[in-house]
């Protein structure tokens, strides 16, 4: 099962992140750290209103954030583009675009968005998308880390912002957290694809139904629900078929090496 997020409100949260020490996500700097979840966007569910200016991922820092979601450009669906903020020096930061996801691209399919910082303060900083039907061509933009090394991310949140300004429509299920400076996109391709916590995570919610607000990791990190959550269907993971799709990706043409070189 996952969980529905539908109104303006619906999100899920994890805040009170300590700045350092036991506990913390990310280094400073918006560092080394890795975010992600699944999301299905229903054609029959989804439209302009309920995307716009949505976030499938939001990480902050006080007034600084990190942002995976859609703008709010135009009138229809359609006119919507996937955009990463990185927020180099606060604002509005910089926008990264993502030119083959439209805010009608994609839909009746579950596609697992990411946050992905490794190589410490200096290191880089990735956002980006893989479909589950493809999961050897993850799509990633990359930037150098400028961020100041004070911003540590306090607030976790999916389907939404940490102010609750706008959320991205759709059901979530498998959200996963890890604190680390080596991860890279070909693990990340790895962790989406698996339903159960592996050694190493900081957070791992399967949000089976919207009760399910449980850290499955064992570190006590659960999440809050806010808003009117439904009850939603959750994708299938790890099964032998998108295993050797995998493979397929590695022996075939090199095509998972080609959509890690993306980013």
């Amino acid at each position: 099962m996952g969980i529905g997020i539908n109104d303006a409100g619906d999100s899920a949260r994890r805040s009170s992140i300590p700045s350092g020490g036991a506990g913390t996500l990310s280094g400073g700097a918006f560092s080394d750290f890795y975010a992600g979840v699944w999301v299905y966007r229903a054609s029959a569910d989804v439209t302009y209103a309920n995307t716009t200016g949505g976030a499938f991922v939001h990480c902050q820092a006080g007034a600084r954030e990190m942002v995976l979601g859609f703008d709010s450009a135009g009138a229809n669906l359609s006119d919507l583009s996937l955009r990463a903020i990185f927020n180099s020096g606060g604002g509005a930061g910089t926008p990264y675009f993502f030119p083959a996801h439209a805010g009608d691209d994609f839909l009746d399919e579950w596609v697992h968005y990411f946050m992905l910082a490794a190589g410490g303060t200096t290191g880089s900083q990735r956002m980006g998308y893989i479909r589950l039907a493809d999961l050897a061509n993850p799509v990633v933009q990359l930037r150098t880390n400028d961020n100041a090394s004070s911003q540590y991310v306090n607030t976790l949140t999916f389907g939404n912002t940490a102010a609750n300004n706008a959320r991205a429509t759709g059901d979530y299920a498998f959200a996963r957290a890890i604190a680390s400076a080596s991860l890279t996109v070909s693990d990340v391709q790895s962790l989406c694809n698996n339903p159960a916590t592996v050694a190493g995570d900081w957070g791992f919610w399967p949000m089976a139904d919207n009760t399910d607000t449980g850290d499955d990791s064992g570190n006590g990190r659960s999440l809050t629900f806010n808003g009117t959550l439904t009850s939603e269907a959750s994708p299938t993971l790890g099964s032998s078929t998108i295993v050797a799709s995998l493979l397929a990706g590695l022996v075939g043409g090199g095509r998972l090496l080609r959509g890690i070189s993306r980013g």
